[in-house]
């Protein structure tokens, strides 16, 4: 039995699919992307919750490798205070 709590998930890429300007966003930058794709790593098999702040925007789980991607359906107040909690 696993007991350890997973080490908390990385944001290794966050990318805009709005035009005009497409792609990977830089860190530090900004988007026109009302529902960008987060895509990063996580304990293999573990849940992750997105958070904007205290609301849920969904949730995902990690692969066997422990990649994870998420798209959220509706438009976040903001992502400033984007968290992702995990459980195992």
């Amino acid at each position: 039995m696993d007991t350890a709590a997973p080490a908390a998930p990385v944001i290794g890429t966050v990318t805009d699919d709005a035009a005009p300007i497409t792609g990977t966003v830089a860190a530090g930058g900004s988007t026109n992307d009302t529902t960008p794709t987060l895509a990063g790593t996580a304990e293999a098999n573990s849940t992750i919750n997105v958070f904007d702040g205290t609301t849920l925007l969904g949730i995902t789980t990690a692969d066997a490798l422990g990649s994870w991607t998420f798209t959220p359906t509706t438009a976040p107040v903001s992502y400033t205070h984007l968290t992702l909690p995990t459980k195992a």
